[in-house]
């Protein structure tokens, strides 16, 4: 069987490298600005320091207008872009896994994404991307929200819609790895509450040495209304806030959520809490960035039960990007989970991905994640995972 395996994915792989590389790369804002993908991304969809600055400007190039070249139709309010801008990515593997029955499988596509990005008005964006595809469903719309930047000449922006709690600290959608941060994605018992998509707004002012962002969100997900028509389940809402400061190569931040949940049915309800400090290091050594957070928390009542039984956990990552050439990266993601009274969310994973870019805008990669927990009762057996993996955008 691992004779098969191993030359099918040789076989994949060996395709990937023989992909012809003269395709030319036009996807969404390089589209619109007329630059290379170079320009924003260290290797798509990791954005690079300019990419940062760049969506963090209301996604506009600094002390440009992007509506200038926009309709008016002879209205002075009306401002309508030429040509809407338009993207596509799409996600392709070949898996091999050990904690199922079926060990390989083909999962092709896997995502499939449809960006589109409307500039009202010189500070105003509106960002969305539909989920075409993922897992063979269509999820629908995740990240959609309007960006107002500089508001009042100020360093000072609000975005409303939605979006992830975590994009203030590290945006899961611009991670290399297949494999996902788990603290993010952990639920506690029969809480839904995630560190992912809510509905809500955020706040964020740079004063300079310090970088602040607040946030009010609804705290159960982006799921569908209720028959009332509400897309909360309680009226008290959640509270996040992040401030974070540099110095030199090192940045370092500290962030609290606090909030609380209940069952679209049913009583009790479940009040949560998670902070903790994150770190990046870029460039004190060259081609290097270093990522990591670790997070606390108290869940406590996650079962919904009576009486109520309190859950405490903590964990965080570690991921280190070299970037061998524009062609290469390598990574190396850490991920621990651990818990004192939910034994069953607690995960100690270790991930290496080596990506190759055949243009900026395709790539293929290898990755393996270990599974480094110990065998229990809640963890019966090991959950190792291999890929071979392409990306593409236009």
């Amino acid at each position: 069987m691992w004779k098969r395996i191993l030359l099918s994915g040789l076989g994949l792989l060996l395709s990937f490298f023989l992909y012809p590389s003269s395709v030319s790369a036009n996807p969404g804002f390089a589209r619109k600005y007329n630059v290379s993908c170079v320009m924003c991304h260290a290797g798509f969809p990791k954005l690079n320091s300019f990419g940062e600055l760049f969506a963090a400007n209301g996604y506009q190039f600094p002390g440009g207008d992007p509506t200038a070249s926009s309709e008016s139709f002879g209205d002075p309010k009306l401002k309508l872009e030429k040509a809407l801008n338009l993207a596509v990515r799409v996600d392709a593997f070949f898996r091999y896994r050990s904690d199922t029955s079926v060990h390989s499988d083909i999962e092709s596509p896997f995502l499939l994404k449809l960006f589109i990005v409307g500039y009202l008005a010189k500070d105003v964006t509106f960002y969305s991307y539909f989920l075409a595809n993922e897992g063979g469903e269509v999820v629908g719309i995740e990240d959609a929200f309007v960006y107002f930047n500089n508001i009042g000449g100020k360093d000072l922006d609000v975005q409303i819609g939605q979006f992830q709690v975590m994009d203030p600290v590290f945006s899961r959608e611009q991670r290399l790895t297949f494999q996902d941060i788990e603290i993010y994605v952990t639920h506690v018992r029969a809480s839904p509450f995630e560190l992912t998509y809510q509905r809500g707004g955020l706040v964020s002012y740079n004063m300079g040495p310090a970088f602040v962002v607040g946030g009010v969100v609804n705290g159960n997900g982006i799921g569908p209304s209720d028959p009332s028509g509400n897309f909360d389940h309680n009226t008290p809402k959640d509270f996040l806030l992040r401030a974070a400061t540099g110095v030199g190569p090192v940045d370092i931040g500290l962030f609290g959520y606090k909030g609380r949940t209940r069952p679209i049915s049913g009583g009790g309800e479940d009040s949560f809490i998670r902070y903790g400090p994150d770190v990046r290091v870029r460039s004190w050594i060259p081609k290097l960035d270093l990522r990591a957070q670790w997070l606390f928390g108290r869940d406590d009542n996650p079962g919904f039960s009576e009486p109520a039984v309190p859950v405490r956990l903590s964990g965080g990552f570690v991921e280190v990007d070299y970037h061998f050439n524009p062609d290469w990266t390598g990574i190396f993601l850490y991920n621990r989970v651990d818990s004192r009274g939910d034994p069953a969310i607690e995960k100690n994973l270790a991930t290496a991905n080596l990506t190759h870019y055949f243009l900026r805008n395709l790539k293929g990669f290898v990755e393996y994640t270990h599974d480094l927990q110990e065998i229990s009762t809640d963890h019966p057996e090991k959950s190792h995972t291999a890929l071979l993996g392409m990306v593409l955008a236009f």
